[in-house]
């Protein structure tokens, strides 16, 4: 029980809102605590999305996407529950995290930064152990 009081805690801490604010989706307030702005995880021309800031919950109507802040951070990651929790204490904590882009591929969408990849060539690569797999008497008699 302990684990749901403290994910209920941490979704309390976070404004809806004010998330997607930061992921760069515009809402317009609407009536009450709702919020009105294009739709974050499809290509939208009109509004249909929709969030309220009171019950902390989000629709879009053209997608039918639909939840809390841990599905808001699935649906734009692609991650897994876990992923999303974690994601999601970070920008509770400090009030800013990794903006997700909002583009509608299908690939995950987070920005990691990586190690930057040397360019190898592969060719060059496999022709240098080639050489080194002949010179060793092992290797030619593994073969």
């Amino acid at each position: 029980m302990e684990k749901r009081e403290n994910l209920e805690e941490l979704k309390a801490k976070v404004d809806l809102v004010v998330f997607f604010e930061h992921q760069g989706v515009k809402l317009i307030k609407q009536n009450g605590d709702e919020y009105a702005g294009l739709c974050p995880f499809h290509p939208d021309k009109k509004p249909s999305f929709y969030v309220n800031r009171k019950k902390q919950v989000f629709k879009c109507f053209g997608c039918q996407a639909e939840g809390n802040i841990f599905e808001a951070v699935k649906l734009l990651m692609h991650c897994d529950f876990k992923k999303a929790v974690s994601y999601v204490a970070g920008f509770a904590e400090t009030g800013k995290c990794s903006v997700i882009s909002t583009e509608h591929k299908k690939k995950p969408v987070i920005q990691i930064v990586k190690e930057p990849v040397s360019n190898v060539n592969l060719g060059i690569a496999a022709e240098h152990y080639h050489k080194k797999l002949y010179k060793n008497k092992t290797g030619m008699t593994y073969l």
